[in-house]
């Protein structure tokens, strides 16, 4: 059985042709994984307020967020073990170091999300809602919240990951 770090598909978003929806996120205070919602703060600048680089600082976003990009770093790895596996399960984004964050567009952007994104590490077990809870993870509602990035639950489906079948839940943005 595979390491349970968060997987997500993003090949039914807008950011996959649109690379203005696409940018590169730094977190340095712990290890993300794939799957988890952040907020995108300043761009990498010196002391004298020069811009040095296109990376943005990211944080988790937390249940009243908007405005919030999904982390979806392709599964390449960056020690040993990352690399040996070909499961995206064993994959997550170092602190400190860059990760590929998405933009999602409300009533266009579809994701896929398995168990391991959610904060209680299991899939909704019906279709409603789904909203942002602590560190950036989703949590099930039973209705659309007043404010903050939340989805609906389009369905559910299995996917082939490392040689197993994952269960997935297909998810569309309503509100970012």
């Amino acid at each position: 059985m595979a390491n349970n770090h968060g997987y997500v598909s993003t090949t039914s978003c807008e950011a996959w042709d649109v690379d203005s929806l696409n940018r590169c996120g730094v977190y340095a205070t712990a290890d993300l994984d794939n799957g988890v919602m952040v907020t995108c703060g300043d761009i990498a600048k010196d002391s004298a307020n020069g811009i040095t680089g296109y990376q943005f600082a990211v944080a988790p976003a937390t249940a009243n967020s908007e405005h919030c990009w999904i982390v979806n770093t392709p599964e390449v790895g960056s020690d040993i073990e990352m690399q040996l596996m070909s499961d995206p399960r064993y994959f997550y984004n170092k602190k400190g170091e860059p990760m590929s964050i998405k933009y999602l567009k409300p009533y266009v952007d579809c994701i896929e999300v398995d168990a391991n994104a959610f904060a209680a590490g299991a899939l909704p077990t019906t279709e409603g809602y789904v909203v942002i809870t602590t560190g950036g993870k989703f949590a099930p509602a039973a209705s659309a919240p007043q404010s903050g990035t939340y989805f609906s639950v389009l369905g559910f489906k299995d996917n082939a990951v490392g040689g197993d079948k994952m269960k997935v839940v297909v998810l569309q943005c309503e509100r970012n």
